[in-house]
Parts: C-alpha cells; structure tokens; sequence
C-alpha cells in the first residue's frame, strides 16, 4: 500500500499481535521500521435478534433469524425456555448452528403443535465469546391455535395467542385455510393486532377443514411472518336414519292410542317428536319419545286423542343433537268405527281405511261383545269397508252390541339390517249398537188353567233396573220383582190367591242406551 495507515480485520483471541513495516525501493534497497504491538482481543458478538418463531407443516417450531452483526460468528445457540420452571423464566440450550449464514433451525423434539413454545438466539464467535443476551421479556414464541366447532350452526371458532416482542410489533393476522386437503388459501385478516378471534360461518356439511393463522410483523422492506400450528375439524352431521317406519297405530281403548314406530339404532337421533292430526299436513306435535341406542322398537301412548270420535294421522319426526329434523317417518292413520243399530234387529258397521302399510291391508277382522266378552264375529277383503251384523237371533244379554275391527298387514314386509319381518295388527276404536228393546206382554192368564204365570217376556232390556209390579183395583201393590225371569201366579202379598178380575201391571227398565222407560197396561186374572 502507498497510505501511510492500514487496519488489519484479524480475528484473535486475547494474543499479543505485532507489526513491522517494509520500504522497498528501485535500486532496490529495504527499509524496516522498529517492531511494535500490543494484547488483542476480539470484540464479542453483537445481540442476536430472532425475525420469527413458527410451527411448521409438520408441527415442529422454526426459527428464523438475520446473521448477526459481527462477521467473527462462526455459531448460534438455541435456547428454550423450560416451561416446568415456571414462574421461573429459565432457558436450556437444547442445540447449536454452525455458520455464520447458517440462520433457520426446526426443534425436532418440539411440541408447538399443541403447547407454546418460547426460544431465544445467542451468537458465539470462534474465540468462544457469546454475544449479549436479548432481555427475558423479548424472547420470542410460537402462536397456539385452537378451532371449536358450533356444529348446529356450521361454524367454526378460531382463538389464538398473541404474538409478542417483535420491535415493531404485529400489523395483521391472517388467516389460512384449506378444505378436504385442497390448496391453502387467505380467508380473512384481522387489521386490529389486538384480535385474536375469527369466526368461520356457512360451513359444507362433511366437509375437512384446516386452519392456520400467521402474523405479519410490522415492516415494510420485507414480508416477515409467523405462522402458528394448523388445527382441522370435520363438520359433521349426525348419521340420518337408514329407516324411520311407523310400524303400527292401534287403539288401546276409548282414550288410548298407542304409536308404534321402527327406527335406525346407529343414527345420531337425540329424540323423536310425535305428530298427530286430521290430515298430514295439519298435523302437528302432540308428544316425545326419547331415542335409546339399546333398541330399534319405539312407542307413544297418547292419553289426549279422541279415538272414539274420529281417525287420527301420526307420524313421528327424528330430531339430531342440534334439536333440527332428521328424518320423518311414513303417516299411518288410526281406524275410526261406527256402529248403528236398526229397528230390524241388524246392526250397520261403517269404518275408515288404516293407511301407512307400505304393502297396504290384506283384510278386516271383526270382533263383537254382547255378553261380556269379544269374539270374533267375521273377515272382509281391504275393500269392503263396511258390515250389516243381524242379530235378530240373539236375544240374550241387555241388547248392547260391541265391536272392533281389525285390520290385518299384507305382509311380511322385511326391514333394517339386521332384518325384521313385520307382519302387523292393528285395531280400530270400540263402538257400540245398543239395540231397541221389545216387552211382549199377554193380556190374561189362569193360574188354574195352561197359562199359570203372568210373565212379561223382554229382550234387550237393562236386568239391573228392571222392575215388575202387579196392582190391585184400589192402586194396592200385591206383586213386585227386580227378576225378569220371575212371573206373578195370581196370589197376593199374604200368600192366598187374588180374585178373578182385572189388575193393573208396570213394567220398568232401561234400555241398551241407557234410557228409562215404563210399560204399563192390565192383565185378566181367570179362575
């Protein structure tokens, strides 16, 4: 060199470092100055900054950072904040980068994917020396996102933590999402710093969704981001019912029905609401029942209905976890019976079809009570909705007629996995026909003679209410009985016989409907 001043850019160690300069010129001839130096040592390595802290692909955290000041570093050290320390804020050294350019490291042991994780840089350079440490409360951590899924709304709540200690601190998050595995794409931004919530509406039903949310730090010569873990959550939707079938709606009695219904076990059912009405469009809810995953076998007692005044729709609706419709069953309408007696001693049966059958009615059974209990009476084809029962040969029994009918499934009709073979009955409301009641009296008789005992003879009549009595000429009661069956044979309340003459008799009864009636006339006593 020609100047007359040089700085030398050595690298030592705390060594004595000396210098001697040489003049040579054309003859030629050296000149050589005196020795002279002095112990050097090496500055140390300047702070060493991060740029960012982020949790890769793969869930590991990575480091970023800028090559430090000082061009004697020749390694990093990375340390981690030991978090079972805390409120200790204590840092391990958990590895080392070789290189002055070397500036990225992933933690291979890292668990940014489901905790924080806090790391600092420090710079050595090959004398050993380490750089001055970055304060504790600047260090630098990962973001941890957490996604909680509002299914019955289809949303998607995303929160997450701050992203602290950059200088200039954090101009937006963003945020990142990908559906069934498609490519990643910007969704939103929060332009305040200070939110750390989104929202995610609208959501498609089975669909796979992926989130990740980056901060952008506040710089605008370079685009400098920190991403946090990624977190995904299906929006799914209960299980739909492969089967919902109302099996059956009978009678029980006058004021009971009973709903009767065949439901998918492995469906996300939380309940069923029960439908009733005059149509199926005007049905409404009357009831629940419970879902139980033991069973596939459902029912519904309704108290309220009126079965014996007209024929009622049903159906019962499979509700899911957000209390939204899954499924609703197949309408199946009860039978209403009429019956109406006729003067003719024949009594008219008129009934609705039961509809709900998915292989419709094979026929009508038909039941019928006038002693105390039911029997079957007859069968009619699905198309025969009608019956004339004659029971001009029945004259036991009070004269009230009873029935049911019967409809009969044309089945089997084979459902669900594993398969039942349904084959139902179901019966219709109790409706009776309270016949006219006939009192044939004679008008004489001769206790002496073929004709001995005065007996009214009476057919449909009430055997509790009915009373018998005999009167004098005077208006004097001489013969009463409560038994139908037991006549008056001409003698008086002392025992001896009455007088030939004319006496005056009543009848009393009720009828099948319930009516009082009273029979009144005379009889011829002959001697």
């Amino acid at each position: 060199t020609t100047d007359l001043t040089y700085s030398d850019p050595v690298t030592v160690c705390t060594e004595q470092v000396n210098y001697r300069i040489e003049l040579t010129d054309d003859l030629p001839c050296t000149s050589i100055s005196n020795i002279d130096g002095q112990v050097l040592t090496t500055p140390g390595p300047d702070t060493q900054p991060l740029d960012s802290v982020s949790v890769n692909s793969s869930g590991l955290a990575e480091l970023g950072w800028p090559p430090n000041t000082m061009l004697g570093v020749t390694s990093y050290s990375i340390d981690q904040q030991d978090i079972s320390q805390l409120p200790l804020i204590i840092y391990d050294a958990i590895d080392q980068v070789m290189g002055y350019n070397n500036t990225s490291y992933v933690n291979p042991t890292s668990t940014a994917i489901s905790e924080i994780e806090c790391y600092r840089i420090q710079a050595a350079n090959e004398c050993g020396d380490i750089g001055v440490q970055e304060p504790i409360d600047q260090r630098q951590c990962t973001m941890l996102l957490g996604v909680e899924l509002e299914p019955c709304a289809r949303t998607n709540h995303l929160t997450w933590t701050h992203y602290r200690n950059w200088p200039e601190g954090v101009k937006q998050y963003e945020i990142w999402m990908s559906k069934d595995g498609g490519p990643e794409l910007k969704i939103a931004q929060n332009a305040d710093p200070n939110d750390t919530t989104y929202s995610h509406v609208n959501l498609q039903l089975q669909a796979n969704y992926c989130y990740r949310v980056r901060a952008v730090r506040n710089v605008s010569d370079r685009r400098i981001t920190s991403s946090s873990n990624t977190e995904c959550e299906l929006i799914f939707v209960s299980k739909i019912p492969d089967y919902n079938y109302a099996y059956g709606t009978t009678v029980e009695s006058n004021d009971q029905i009973v709903h009767q219904f065949f439901v998918d076990s492995t469906s996300g059912i939380t309940r069923f609401e029960i439908l009733r009405g005059q149509t199926p469009e005007t049905s409404g809810y009357v009831g629940e029942v419970e879902f139980d995953v033991t069973t596939r076998f459902f029912h519904y007692s309704d108290f309220r209905a009126k079965p014996d005044i007209r024929a009622y729709y049903f159906a019962n609706v499979a509700l899911n976890e957000c209390d939204q419709p899954m499924d609703t069953s197949n309408f199946v309408r009860t039978i209403f019976l009429e019956a109406v007696a006729n003067p003719d001693r024949t009594n008219v049966l008129e009934w609705n079809e039961y509809e709900g059958w998915p292989d419709a009615v094979n026929s009508y059974n038909i039941y019928r009570n006038f002693t105390g209990d039911y029997t079957y009476l007859a069968t009619v084809p699905a198309t025969t909705l009608t019956y004339t029962d004659n029971v001009i040969d029945l004259l036991d029994g009070e004269g009230n007629f009873c029935y049911y009918v019967e409809a009969q499934q044309d089945g089997p009709y084979y459902l669900g996995d594993p398969v039942y073979s349904f084959n139902e009955k179901v019966a219709s409301n109790t409706s009776c026909a309270p016949q006219y009641p006939n009192v044939f009296v004679p008008n004489a008789f001769a206790p002496n003679g073929l004709n001995k005992v005065f007996l009214p003879i009476s057919v449909y009549v009430d055997l509790e209410s009915y009373v018998f009595t005999i009167y004098d000429r005077f208006g004097g009661q001489i013969f009463q009985t409560q038994d139908k069956f037991e006549g008056w044979t001409g003698s008086l309340n002392n025992g001896m016989e009455a007088a030939q003459g004319v006496y005056a008799y009543t009848i009393e009864y009720e009828t099948a409907s319930g009516v009082s009636e009273v029979k009144t006339g005379t009889i011829t006593l002959y001697r």
